[in-house]
């Protein structure tokens, strides 16, 4: 893993805890000139704070030109932590579609597109650990799910068992509602959208975060966006 030191303008991580250490780490790899990120409380690795209503406790908030996401992060050392945060990324987008929750930075109120599960292991495309082939990628495709990917609403590949967790998770969503505006899903990586052989030797901080996400009343509900949103239409 890389030093995170070298990231952050010289700042001195080395005292920061584990936790603050992978949020450092993610917000890094997520900010740039036209994306902000906002935690709950003052942090030298982020652009500032945000609030929310209810006690709820997502970590982290990405405001960008094009979308707005919130953030539940959780470090894969166990598969069932990952099980139990999708749980609550469920909760915090039911509090958000039922008009129960509202976000605000710097007093000033936000609108929310998405809910996104986040790992340690999201900047390699998957949400599970490596050991014991947890998480493998899946190189196929079926013919239909190739045209949605062709049309950028899913990536070209997926781990398996990250996506067969949110696969379950937005059928739950499914069935709860087919009115809601706000998204939910995994803020993965653009890897996912390159050659598999080229994966294993690939330098993972060279591709950029993406939000993979259903929302229940879009026309396409499936979104696959790169952050920046334009780096999409430049690979």
């Amino acid at each position: 893993m890389t030093d995170l030191s070298d990231f952050g303008g010289g700042i001195d991580r080395s005292e920061l805890g584990k936790t603050d250490q992978f949020h450092a780490s993610l917000s890094d790899w997520i900010r740039s000139d036209t994306v902000s990120v906002y935690s709950r409380k003052q942090k030298s690795y982020t652009d500032g704070t945000f609030k929310n209503d209810r006690g709820f406790k997502p970590n982290l908030l990405i405001e960008g030109p094009s979308y707005t996401y919130v953030l539940k992060t959780q470090i894969a050392d166990d598969g069932s932590d990952i099980y139990e945060k999708i749980y609550t990324v469920f909760k915090y987008w039911r509090a958000l579609t039922q008009g129960k929750e509202s976000y605000s930075v710097d007093g000033q109120p936000i609108t929310v597109d998405a809910v996104l599960l986040a790992t340690d292991f999201s900047r390699a495309g998957k949400l599970f650990h490596d050991r014991q082939n947890k998480d493998p990628l899946r190189t196929g495709r079926s013919e239909e799910a190739t045209k949605t990917a062709d049309s950028n609403q899913i990536p070209k590949l997926e781990h398996a068992a990250s996506e067969t967790a949110l696969r379950v998770l937005w059928k739950f969503v499914k069935y709860h509602t087919s009115e809601s505006t706000i998204g939910i899903g995994a803020l993965l990586s653009s890897v996912l959208d390159d050659d598999p052989e080229q994966m294993e030797d690939a330098a993972l901080e060279e591709y950029s975060p993406a939000a993979l996400y259903y929302t229940p009343s879009e026309e396409h509900v499936h979104s696959w966006n790169y952050l920046p949103f334009f780096l999409q239409n430049n690979t």
